[in-house]
């Protein structure tokens, strides 16, 4: 067990981590009502000549795109959640680049019915793990977290992408330069290893 590592003080009933969680669960503990938008990053959202579309339409230049994450991370950031929040966990994932063939860092994600998002991230590499921090924007359903005190790379997907047993995800690097990964939902472990 890491000192570092985040744990929920409750957990939702029935919750299982490494299962998908279904949309309708999902949003209605956020309190979403509206149908799941799909964020495919390279396929519904594409960056283009410096500026994001959305289902082909633009939506913003791709450094006001990288902002618009920071403003969400930073609300997760600054949020207090009460001690005894229940927590809806969103799953553990290997973070992978479409060259990797295992998973080198994986987050532990979970969402409190306020959209703050909290969880952990380990390096295997480095063997560490440290807390994560974010949020979910409601209206356009992007879920966006960064690890410990890095506030300069920010990772996102949309809430329905942690539907699914994997996914891509984006990572900006500050506001200049963005690159998609995969997020890839972890195998429940088997006689507790």
């Amino acid at each position: 067990v890491h000192r570092s590592a985040w744990v929920a003080p409750r957990w939702v009933a029935g919750y299982n981590l490494w299962r998908p969680v279904a949309w309708g669960t999902a949003a209605a503990f956020v309190g979403i009502t509206a149908p799941p938008v799909v964020y495919d990053y390279g396929s519904t959202v594409v960056i283009q000549d410096n500026q994001v579309y959305v289902n082909g339409d633009p939506v913003a230049s791709a450094a006001d795109y990288a902002a618009q994450a920071d403003q969400i991370v930073d609300a997760g950031r600054q949020a207090k959640p009460a001690e005894n929040d229940e927590w809806q966990p969103l799953g553990a994932f290997g973070l992978i680049q479409e060259d990797e063939k295992t998973a080198q860092r994986i987050f532990q994600l979970a969402v409190n019915k306020d959209g703050i998002v909290r969880g952990n991230y380990y390096d295997a590499v480095a063997d560490n793990t440290l807390p994560v921090v974010g949020s979910v924007d409601k209206k356009t359903q992007r879920v966006a977290w960064s690890i410990g005190d890095k506030k300069d790379i920010v990772f996102e997907a949309g809430l329905s992408n942690f539907t699914k047993e994997d996914t891509t995800v984006l990572v900006h690097y500050g506001k200049d330069s963005t690159q998609q990964m995969i997020l890839v939902r972890l195998e429940e472990p088997r006689d507790g290893k």
